[in-house]
Order: C-alpha cells, then structure tokens, then sequence
C-alpha cells in the first residue's frame, strides 16, 4: 500500500480503494471508483492493478465492450499523451 501523503502532499487527492492483487473488486468499490471518475475534475491516476476498474468503467460509462476497453487503455498506457476516452464525446 502507498502513503496517502505522498501524493496529498504533492498536491494530489488520493482515494483509497484497496482490493487484493490478483482479485476482483466488490461492487462498493467498483461504485466508488465511478463516483470519483464522474466527479474529477481532470486526470486520474490508477496503480497498475486498478485497471480492473478502468475496464468496468469504460464497459459501464461508454457502453464499450470488455476487449475494447482493454485495447483502449493498453494503447493509452503506451503513450501518456492519449485520451482513454474523452467526457464531452464519449469517444
């Protein structure tokens, strides 16, 4: 687990949403993910193992299926100058 105050520190607003590496979120944190995706006001920052949540965002918030989501932040993760997927267009 990483210092909350690493990243407050620096500015950030750090959410703890623990699950075990390697299993699958409940559906609190699952919620809790969506709520701060919806809310933020920019950027999210998600641990490698986080992706989990990304991957049901994108299938919930922009009806992509689950290979898609897949392909998209595989693709976002290898340049940091890409969208996942853009609020305004859903694209």
């Amino acid at each position: 687990m990483y210092d909350a105050r690493r990243f407050t520190d620096a500015g950030f607003i750090h959410h703890e949403l623990f699950f075990m590496d390697g299993s699958t979120p409940n559906d609190q944190i699952l919620q809790r993910f969506i709520d701060v995706c919806e809310t933020a006001k920019g950027a999210i920052a998600v641990h490698c193992k986080g992706f989990a949540l990304i991957y049901c965002y994108i299938c919930c918030s922009y009806g992509r299926t689950f290979m898609l989501s897949v392909m998209m932040t595989h693709a976002a993760a290898k340049s940091s100058s890409h969208t996942i997927c853009d609020k305004s267009t859903g694209t």
